[in-house]
């Protein structure tokens, strides 16, 4: 028989596993027909091999990446709080020194430092917010909100930049669009500073409008809603607006150089946008301003907001507390316990976790500051303890507030599933400070 076809014969044995009659082969087909099956069963070996050889090296290249993504999260987070513990020491300064000066020409100069200082801040927390969604980790946290009070909080900080520029600045909400939605509130008004914040900024003339309207649905129970942030501003050429969306992009170098900024904010803007379900589109001529809009899907909510323009009842305070502070850091010592002080509460300060376990041992507190990373015991290990093993005389019930610069998520999660009652993150915000004492 032919070579080929003997090598063709060989291969249907191993594929079938049947033998053909080979008493109709001559000796020397029977030898070459042997042969050519050992040659075979030999590449079959091989490619087996080589198969397990992939297959594990997948599998180390597997371990090395989730390796790699962890260790890139775990310097995120500890990235995040060394950069933040210091700032927060800075603008806590900058408020205590405004909140006890009355010269108008001090509290000026203050505001400046606040302004840059909280820039400083928006710019950290967009690398952060870049980075967690590029690995994957970012989330939606969809709960009940009111859309006139996201509008108010994302338009009422430009109102007076967008008067000294002698520019308009206001939104509106179509009649049908239910105030009360169900959705991700946070990274909504997240999209919007964003897009109002570059309106204003890029817009020297005109005016800045914030449009929301109610579309069309598919036929499901969602509701959706557009919204749409439109401009009278510099605007971005053909070739450019291509690539605003990218990373450190914007409208050209010449409006970096006058305006500013990183161009974080579009590409993060983007990405959020995607992550709810919708998709950020802009329309733009050089000259002639900018449209930036989205479409995104609601659920409806059963909760009541309050009236647009109805007067905000204020939340009472409550008592004053008593509070055992747990921080190490010499600056964040002094802002908080003045700020606790400031708000008519009387504090006591522990430097490390068993320091702030011998004093709720020895004293009476109503509730615990607790800052996370401390020497000789943090507050992981000391919220356990508090918890888990109280000593004597310590209340395990008692409510511990985590203070830390740690601002990822899934760090935040962590402390309360170990035992913290909420989490405070720094720099430390007067109003959420006051509405977790009064929730407590």
């Amino acid at each position: 028989m032919d070579p080929d076809e003997l090598r063709g014969l060989a291969g249907e044995v191993l594929e079938t596993g049947v033998y053909p009659d080979i008493t109709r082969f001559t000796a020397a087909d029977t030898r070459q027909l042997l042969y050519e099956l050992g040659q075979c069963q030999r590449q079959l070996t091989s490619q087996k091999d080589l198969i397990a050889e992939l297959r594990e090296r997948e599998r180390e290249l597997r371990l090395a990446f989730e390796r790699a993504e962890g260790a890139k999260s775990d310097f995120l987070s500890n990235m995040s709080h060394e950069i933040r513990t210091p700032l927060n020491g800075v603008m806590g300064m900058i408020q205590l020194a405004r909140m006890k000066t009355g010269e108008s020409r001090v509290r000026e100069y203050l505001d400046y430092a606040s302004g840059s200082a909280g820039r400083l801040l928006d710019l950290i927390n967009d690398l952060l917010d870049l980075t967690r969604i590029e690995a994957g980790n970012q989330e939606s946290d969809i709960r009940p909100l009111c859309l006139h009070e996201i509008l108010d909080s994302c338009v009422d900080p430009y109102l007076d930049k967008a008067r000294d520029k002698g520019i308009g600045l206001q939104y509106t909400i179509g009649r049908d669009v239910p105030d009360s939605l169900s959705g991700d509130g946070g990274h909504l008004r997240q999209v919007l500073v964003n897009l109002v914040d570059n309106a204003v900024k890029f817009t020297e003339q005109g005016r800045v409008d914030i449009n929301v309207e109610r579309v069309a649905g598919t036929g499901d129970e969602k509701i959706p809603i557009s919204f749409q942030v439109q401009d009278s501003g510099i605007g971005i050429s053909g070739e450019r607006l291509g690539m605003i969306f990218q990373s450190f992009e914007q409208a050209g170098l010449s409006a970096h150089a006058k305006y500013g900024g990183t161009g974080l904010g579009l590409a993060v803007s983007k990405r959020l946008v995607e992550l709810m379900g919708g998709e950020l589109q802009a329309e733009s001529r050089e000259g002639l301003g900018s449209t930036f809009s989205f479409r995104l899907p609601f659920d409806p909510a059963e909760t009541s907001c309050r009236e647009p323009g109805a007067p905000v009842e204020e939340r009472p305070r409550g008592r004053p507390r008593r509070i055992l502070v747990a921080e190490d850091n010499q600056l964040n010592q002094i802002y908080i316990m003045d700020l606790l002080e400031s708000l008519g509460h009387s504090a006591e300060l522990a430097r490390n976790g068993r320091e702030a376990i011998e004093k709720l041992a020895a004293g009476t507190f109503d509730l615990v500051l607790m800052d996370i990373c401390m020497p000789e015991m943090n507050g992981d290990e000391a919220i356990q303890v508090i918890r888990k093993e109280p000593p004597p005389g310590v209340d395990a019930n008692i409510p511990v507030i985590a203070l830390s610069a740690h601002a990822l998520q899934d760090r935040i999660d962590s402390c309360l599933r170990c035992g913290f009652n909420a989490y405070l993150k720094k720099p430390v915000d007067i109003k959420m400070l006051e509405d977790i004492l009064s929730g407590v």
